[in-house]
């Protein structure tokens, strides 16, 4: 390493250290191959504290020793590189959410303007929900240029396709296409969105969704927030469905509205829709048979009832009275 590039004395001094070790290990005949990948894994994570370098990903074996770091150091670079797009297409297992061992992202993430495609998106635990997405929660994390394609996210309590939670994160130029986040039926509370399950205190901008199928408790084409800022962003053709509250993104004004609903009784799964600009009432276990409101406007169309999303308001208290039949 050019010494003029190292910038921590303390982990160039322990990068050393672990240089020595390793050699030891080519004449140790009793050595495993655990041993050297832990070797490799260490050297790695100290060159890289060592001089600051990012993390480079330039294929899916790359991504995969990054989550084997994760998983077995808890530790997270603090700057990664997306080089190349990833298919996950050929790998038929559950991908694990990539955070470290509490959960957590707070690191940058570079995608450089490439994909994550076909990948299937698995649930792990942080000290308060069993959360879901390509990363956990994103804790003051920065996430710039990346696009994820026919994700399918495992149900959890927070489900997102980007990432879980999202709180005073920065999430920049991402795009969440043709991606599905399903439901949980044994949660109450699952919070669901194309980019993360809750946005709190954080800012997404210039950012797409298109063609996304989200289910939850509470549901949003990007995410149910909770003043988050959203800036020239964009939604194309999701489809969206809540059983308790749909948080609606206002294209024209940039504004986020949660849209909260009370069924009764409480465990009928009545789901409320949400597709481009109309709300409409669908059920995933019953048939619904009627649908009027003295607040709004109703409309039927085929077997659904509308509402136009246009008419509602964050204020406003709506009483939509519901027949169904099993």
């Amino acid at each position: 390493i050019d010494k003029s590039k190292i910038s921590s004395e303390k982990y160039a001094n322990l990068l050393n250290n672990q240089i020595e070790a390793s050699k030891s290990l080519l004449s140790n005949s009793s050595c495993s191959v655990q041993d050297m990948n832990n070797a490799v894994i260490l050297l790695k994570y100290y060159e890289e504290k060592a001089v600051d370098a990012p993390y480079e990903i330039s294929s899916i074996d790359d991504y995969f020793t990054l989550i084997e770091i994760c998983n077995n150091y808890g530790y997270i670079p603090e700057k990664i590189n997306l080089n190349a797009d990833l298919d996950f297409a050929d790998y038929d297992k559950e991908v694990p959410p990539l955070c470290n061992s509490d959960g957590y992202f707070s690191s940058v993430f570079y995608g450089n303007n490439h994909t994550i495609k076909n990948i299937k998106i698995g649930s792990t635990k942080n000290e308060l929900n069993n959360i879901s997405g390509f990363f956990g929660s994103l804790q003051g994390a920065k996430i710039y240029d990346l696009t994820i394609e026919n994700a399918n996210v495992a149900p959890a309590n927070v489900s997102g396709v980007l990432g879980a939670y999202a709180k005073y994160a920065a999430i920049l130029n991402c795009t969440v296409k043709n991606s599905t986040v399903n439901y949980n039926y044994f949660s109450d509370t699952q919070s669901s969105g194309a980019i993360c399950g809750e946005s709190w205190y954080s800012s997404v901008s210039y950012c797409n969704v298109e063609g996304n199928t989200i289910y939850g408790k509470y549901a949003s084409e990007f995410a149910f927030s909770v003043q988050s800022i959203y800036g020239y962003c964009t939604q194309k053709s999701n489809k969206v469905y809540a059983t308790k509250s749909l948080s609606v993104f206002d294209e024209a004004n940039s504004k986020m509205s949660n849209l909260y609903f009370i069924p009764a009784p409480a465990n009928s799964d009545i789901l409320i829709e949400m597709r481009d600009n109309y709300v409409r009432v669908s059920s995933l276990l019953h048939s619904v048979t009627s649908c009027s409101s003295d607040t709004v406007s109703v409309e039927k169309s085929g077997d659904y009832y509308y509402i136009d999303k246009s008419t509602l308001n964050d204020d406003d208290f709506v009483l939509v009275n519901i027949d169904y039949k099993d």
